[in-house]
């Protein structure tokens, strides 16, 4: 095949969305004839057979199901081209659609987007879900970023760009009566001591097991969450001590009224930016992965950006 006719490829698209020739031919403006034509040509040119026809209506083949794969994309590229040179009354880049992995802490995460959102004219979309589910909105074209604590490494995402933002210590926190407890023996104190974990496979768990068979120490785990913040309002009333991010330290212990009880030497939180491999970024992601947004704080005051990020360094997944 030499070339694609894409007028061709939009009739058979519009057939497959809108479920006939004839619905397809009324959106397209032209003739159900003309339209019939231009699929009976998209497959001469491809070579394959698309429909098949079962009694009136009309279904997609294997080969079908793949064109209109392609096709799909292709059209909401060029849906999303226009809307990027659009001005819309100057108020170009309007809105910033960004995934946030549900094991990012929700501090953390605000803090990074309101430091690039400081335009009252930007809307601000934010989705929750794994890991794999954003990834997969970012390929088309449904976030313009998504904020995780892991570089993607699915082969699947390899388009993908990860761009390192702060990193943190983390800390265990428990209420008054509790910290007081742990504090006297940290860490041993932790061997036997009733710990709320986030959910297997997240990156914090990884982190939090390795620290603790490093040591030695095996604590009850009283309670495992996808939900950090749900984690800790169990933390609050006194379930169990938790882990989180010093850089989030004071406002932690005021909003749960608990206490820190000492760090986790070693364990460290990353969070990263992923981005597509789009020639136009939305101005706000440009300025989120090339200044890191607002550099969170340690509990101490001092900085904790990422030690090998420089100004707009990236790395392919």
């Amino acid at each position: 095949m030499e070339h694609l006719d894409y007028h061709d490829l939009r009739a058979f698209w519009a057939v497959v969305r809108e479920g006939s020739m004839s619905a397809a031919a009324a959106i397209l403006h032209v003739g159900r004839p003309a339209v019939s034509m231009r699929v009976r040509a998209l497959e001469t040119a491809l070579g394959a057979e698309l429909f098949v026809r079962r009694g009136r209506s009309l279904e997609l083949t294997d080969e079908g199901e793949l064109v209109f794969g392609y096709a799909d994309d292709i059209f909401r590229l060029g849906r999303e081209l226009g809307r990027s040179l659009a001005d819309e009354g100057g108020r170009r880049w309007r809105r910033l659609r960004v995934g946030v992995v549900q094991s990012v802490p929700k501090l953390t995460a605000f803090e990074l987007l309101a430091a690039v959102c400081t335009d009252d004219a930007v809307e601000l979309e934010c989705r929750q879900g794994t890991s794999d589910a954003l990834l997969t909105d970012l390929a088309g074209h449904r976030v313009d970023a998504v904020l995780t604590d892991a570089p993607p490494s699915d082969p699947d995402h390899l388009a993908a760009r990860h761009h390192p933002l702060v990193e943190s210590e983390v800390g265990l926190f428990a209420t008054a009566r509790l910290a007081r407890d742990l504090r006297a023996d940290f860490p041993r104190s932790l061997d036997g001591a009733p710990l709320l974990a986030p959910s297997p496979g997240q990156t914090l768990r990884r982190l939090l097991d390795g620290y603790l068979e490093r040591l030695g120490l095996a604590p009850r785990i009283v309670g495992a969450f996808d939900d950090g913040a749900l984690l800790k309002f169990f933390g609050r009333v006194g379930r169990g001590a938790f882990c989180a991010p010093l850089t989030n330290a004071p406002s932690i212990a005021a909003q749960y009224d608990c206490e820190l009880v000492g760090r986790l030497d070693g364990v460290i939180e990353r969070i990263y930016a992923v981005t597509g491999e789009r020639r136009l970024q939305h101005p706000a992601v440009e300025r989120l992965v090339t200044s890191g947004g607002a550099v969170p704080r340690a509990a101490d005051g001092s900085a904790t950006r990422s030690p090998d990020q420089s100004a707009g360094s990236t790395s392919p997944s």
